[in-house]
């Protein structure tokens, strides 16, 4: 079954915990059933900072076909909180 993930709200909330090498980006998703969930996702410096439309389409590219619950499974622990999880982005 393929599901797909819409990208309701995302922000950009600067570098990791401070660190210049990256940047964290916070969406809100819903997947087709309703469910809402909130993800992290990081994206290296090198890549420069995209435009909250251009994240947009590099989220969808790489959540097509996932779930909310596959998604999770795809998080790392990142930062300074040993709970923080994120979703490395790799454009």
């Amino acid at each position: 079954m393929a599901h797909r993930l819409d990208v309701l709200d995302l922000h950009n909330t600067g570098p990791t915990d401070g660190v210049e090498d990256d940047t964290l980006w916070v969406a809100d998703l819903r997947e087709a059933d309703g469910r809402r969930e909130q993800f992290r996702f990081s994206l290296a410096a090198r890549y420069g900072v995209p435009t909250d439309n251009e994240m947009r389409d590099m989220i969808r590219r790489y959540a097509g076909g996932l779930s909310i619950a596959e998604l999770h499974e795809r998080a790392e622990p990142h930062g300074e909180d040993p709970y923080r999880r994120v979703i490395f982005l790799r454009p």
